[in-house]
């Protein structure tokens, strides 16, 4: 394969992906261009596997050719809507003295050259030692790979079989793994970067892994920046979310989806709130599309896709109405547990597998791996800042009302499914709550950083 070609399949999707969130990120936003970097590389990661999908659909296989013209043709339509339509819109730019950037000083200057440096060894330690490292996590090599390995292999989208459906055919096409109704999103990416090389490689097709981390950090950075947070403040956030040791096992042992889930989910809640705070059109579409794109990344991105509603909720209606509805929606919640079929499936699984049910020991035990395990360290000092923004919620002029009560949706949709169902075995051991609590993470520490923001600016106004 030329280097032409790989540089095409490669930057094509990317290119397409910053092109869509500079349209749909308005020229009024402060910290823009740092927004775009962000938002414009998961667009480019979604990108990529449509440029794999839509070739697939119309049965020219998974090779290099489709892939590069859907995603030129992408790249072409972004650039048309950036030209001809986001050009036209009026825009009116108006930024709050909150949002002029206060001179740093020298201390702070220096602690942030430091994080900088810190932030950049780091990743680049934990991106030599992914590619280096055959895959290796369990996930990984039992249902994520196995899908995207035999895709590469055939070209195609080969549909995987259950145990039972698999022992009963007799094509030699006929492929199983633990998870055959997973998600494709991930493997998908995996294909598009074993097409870039142009072979399977156990450690380079996880190289789009590599984005996750700095588009995390630019939307924290971007996003608390356009809300006003001082710069100092916005970039000890966004160096917190990559020094938590959790996330960086996931980059180093890439190969699951867990970080994009919980990048994505950020990216969504991040983009809900903005949009609530100057109701620009490209942010509600951005915010749809991103929680659209969990659902395709895990089983459980449904229902964090769903934590956004309460959000909207909130947004929306005037204070009384939007507290009945959230009350109506949750007694709701309840009473439908109690009536859908016990075998009616819903995101991969049924009531009757869940084994609905209070478990005493998993709490102690859940607290246990949150607070004290080196999983997460600096995660339950962070959190301590969480309930000031729940408090907020309840003034609901604050602009803090919509992401906490979103994450507190997710939160307790968290508590449930570790306290409540037969998955409290992930909590009692000390593994599935570790990686799940990553999908939530990241956006819990941008709501984590406003409430400081806030807790910080009143003291200094009952101090003047």
């Amino acid at each position: 394969m030329g280097a032409m070609q790989t540089f095409c399949i490669v930057a094509l999707p990317l290119v397409a992906g910053l092109l869509g969130a500079s349209f749909l990120i308005s020229r009024a936003m402060a910290c823009r261009a740092v927004l775009i970097a962000g938002y414009g590389q998961i667009l480019g990661l979604l990108v990529a596997t449509l440029a794999l999908r839509i070739p697939d659909a119309l049965g020219l296989g998974l090779t290099p050719g489709p892939f590069i013209a859907v995603a030129a043709i992408t790249a072409l339509l972004a650039a048309l809507l950036q030209r001809f339509y986001a050009g036209n819109r009026p825009e009116h730019v108006a930024i709050a003295p909150s949002a002029v950037s206060v001179p740093l000083t020298t201390p702070q200057i220096a602690v942030l050259a430091l994080i900088g440096a810190l932030v950049a060894t780091r990743m680049f330690l934990l991106g030599y030692e992914m590619v280096h490292r055959p895959m290796f996590a369990w996930d990984a090599t039992m249902h994520w790979a196995t899908k995207a390995k035999v895709w590469f292999a055939h070209s195609e989208l080969i549909p995987f079989l259950d145990n039972g459906q698999w022992l009963q055919q007799e094509s030699p096409l006929a492929y199983t793994d633990h998870h055959p109704d997973y998600p494709i999103t991930l493997p998908l990416l995996q294909v598009w970067a074993a097409l870039a090389i142009d072979r399977w490689s156990e450690s380079l097709v996880n190289l789009p892994a590599l984005l996750l981390p700095v588009s995390l950090a630019a939307i924290l950075y971007g996003a608390g920046r356009c809300c006003h947070v001082p710069v100092f403040t916005a970039a000890v956030f966004s160096y917190l979310a990559l020094s938590l040791p959790l996330l960086n096992i996931h980059l180093a042992l890439a190969g699951t989806a867990d970080l994009l889930l919980g990048v994505c989910y950020a990216g969504a809640l991040v983009s809900l709130h903005l949009w609530n705070r100057e109701r620009r059109s490209g942010m509600l579409l951005l915010t749809l599309v991103l929680g659209l794109l969990c659902t395709g990344i895990k089983n459980e991105g449904l229902f964090w896709a769903l934590t956004l509603v309460p959000g909207f909720i909130v947004a929306l209606a005037p204070p009384r109405i939007a507290t009945a509805l959230l009350l109506t929606g949750f007694l709701a919640g309840l009473a439908v547990l109690f009536v859908l079929p016990q075998d009616w499936a819903v995101a991969g699984h049924t009531l009757g597998e869940l084994a609905l049910g209070y478990r005493p020991g998993a709490l102690p035990r859940l607290l246990e791996h949150l607070a004290a395990t080196e999983s997460w360290h600096l995660l339950v000092f962070i959190a301590a800042c969480l309930p000031f923004g729940l408090v907020a919620a309840c003034r609901h002029q604050s602009a803090l009302a919509v992401p906490a009560v979103a994450m507190a949706t997710a939160v307790g949709l968290y508590l449930a499914l570790f306290l409540f169902t037969r998955h409290s075995y992930g909590a009692i051991h000390f593994s599935s709550s570790g990686r799940i609590a990553l999908h939530l993470v990241p956006a819990s520490l941008f709501l984590a950083m406003l409430s400081w923001d806030v807790l910080v600016s009143r003291s200094r106004t009952r101090s003047a």
